[in-house]
């Protein structure tokens, strides 16, 4: 075996520190890797424990990535990649597909600043859209509609 992939948490949980980890370049990851969703009931004990914890920067991190997807209207019949990282010259966003063929690839990489979730959501969206990634999901759709596909 050449490689190996696993998950950078679990090998820091067992003290393993010796790895590389596979940049967002290469492997753009799903919407919302490392988030944590708490559902409560308003008003209630678990909505203040779980406003301790909240974090704004994580949070507004995941909207953008869950606010593209959710626009794609994709689902996951399509493996899109989308990762925001908000930093001191403002928030980078990287947007990944492949074709089902596995010969083409959409993948770009934008910073944005003063804007909002939903301001920068559209702008991917119209730069997805504007390099075929609309294409690219129907054909992993049409791939998909029945179940996989064996190749």
């Amino acid at each position: 075996m050449d490689a190996v992939v696993l998950a950078e948490a679990g090998l820091q949980r067992i003290g393993h520190n010796d790895y590389e980890p596979v940049s967002p370049y290469i492997i753009t990851p799903q919407a919302g890797q490392g988030a944590l969703a708490v559902v409560a009931r308003k008003g209630s004990e678990a909505v203040k424990i779980a406003s301790m914890i909240d974090d704004p920067i994580s949070r507004i991190e995941t909207s953008i990535e869950r606010g593209f997807i959710s626009a794609l209207k994709a689902g996951c019949r399509a493996p899109v990649g989308v990762t925001a990282e908000a930093g001191d010259n403002g928030i980078t966003v990287i947007v990944s597909l492949v074709s089902p063929d596995y010969i083409s690839r959409i993948y770009f990489e934008e910073r944005y600043q003063g804007l909002g979730v939903d301001e920068i959501v559209n702008k991917i969206f119209k730069r997805f859209e504007r390099e075929g990634g609309l294409e690219l999901v129907e054909e992993w759709s049409r791939k998909t509609s029945g179940g996989l596909e064996e190749e």
